[in-house]
């Protein structure tokens, strides 16, 4: 893909996209040159069977050029015909559900009906997509991809751990429990030096 950027003197600039052939055909006629407000449409190939609606393949030209002449009073053009670079293909990091996932890695799904979960892990020894609310069937899964290249691919700031350990949710029970009985401890104190009869619990 090309652009044909036609430019003034007070630095406007309009693009038009072109094709390739539109593109080799103008770059013999048009490329790096000061063209005079008379000429532009004779130096695009005007008249020899270029109009708005003639069917050439030099009419969007045609009009972008005499658009460009209707709305500018400048003397002068700049023409140029720059390439447009391609976007690099990107590979892609989900995968069908035929090609199974490492054992064990956190995966998100994709469902043939659109659906997205996330927090499945395949299993090799039983052959099943686990979820924290069951299996899946393989049948209804459309790609899957691993978690941590879905968030990377994202660019997302990285999530705190999500507390998996019971034993850290114990410990933390157990700290709010003696936080409690440490409490209590110094409100009976509090009451047996003031002699109050009023319990607090």
């Amino acid at each position: 893909m090309y652009k044909l950027n036609i430019s003034t003197p007070g630095f406007l600039q309009a693009s038009l996209p072109i094709s390739e052939d539109v593109a080799n055909w103008l770059s013999k006629r048009l490329e790096g040159r000061d063209i005079q407000r008379e000429d532009l449409l004779n130096k695009m190939g005007y008249p020899v069977g270029v109009g708005s609606n003639s069917g050439s393949i030099l009419d969007s030209v045609y009009n972008f050029a005499k658009h460009i002449l209707n709305e500018s009073k400048a003397e002068q053009f700049n023409v140029q015909i720059e390439a447009i670079p391609a976007h690099p293909k990107m590979d892609s990091i989900f995968s069908a559900a035929s090609i199974l996932p490492e054992h064990g890695r956190s995966i998100i799904v994709i469902f043939k009906d659109k659906q997205v979960m996330s927090d499945v892990e395949y299993c090799n020894k039983c052959k099943e997509w686990h979820t924290p609310k069951g299996d899946l069937k393989e049948s209804h899964i459309h790609q899957w991809a691993y978690t941590d290249d879905f968030y990377n691919l994202l660019n997302l700031p990285e999530f705190p751990k999500a507390r998996s350990d019971n034993g850290e949710k114990s410990r933390d029970l157990a700290d709010s429990l003696a936080q409690m009985f440490l409490l209590k401890a110094l409100l009976i104190a509090a009451k047996s030096e003031t002699g109050s009869s009023r319990s607090f619990f």
